[in-house]
């Protein structure tokens, strides 16, 4: 493993080219634009799972160890901890299919921890929404 460049500023140096001069240059060819803007946007998100994942799925785990009530320790690997919280997840959702949130207050805990999940998840894939989303929970009223 490098000290530098770091992988984030691998990632922005692509995302940097693509925004500057490849875009620019395929605006007038449609499909390719779009494919281009895919490309880039592609970049966006990996930089902002590089930066937060580790804090979503640590935060993941233990919001789902408060709502389960089974918190193991978490694994210090990265990629087996994301595997164990698949297998987590899996047993939530056969709990879920079971009956086992159907209570109002289960109900109302479940629905609280999957809205921390998802609201993670789109600060990474897509933050604009996000903040709006959060604009229109925190008013009460759509934005316009």
């Amino acid at each position: 493993m490098t000290d530098r460049p770091t992988l984030d500023q691998l990632l922005e140096a692509v995302q940097m080219h693509l925004e500057t001069q490849i875009i620019p240059a395929v605006r007038a060819e449609p499909r390719l634009y779009f494919q281009t803007l895919v490309a880039a946007n592609v970049l966006k998100i990996a930089r902002r799972e590089g930066a937060q994942g580790q804090e979503l799925l640590t935060h993941e785990w233990a919001s789902l160890g408060v709502l389960t009530g089974d918190n193991p320790p978490i694994p210090t690997d990265l990629r087996e901890a994301a595997n164990q919280l698949r297998d987590r997840n899996r047993a939530l959702c056969a709990d879920i299919r079971a009956g086992k949130y159907a209570a109002p207050t289960d109900s109302e805990r479940l629905a609280a921890h999957v809205n921390g999940v998802v609201n993670g998840q789109l600060q990474v894939n897509n933050p604009a929404l996000a903040k709006r989303l959060k604009e229109e929970d925190d008013s009460g009223q759509h934005p316009s």
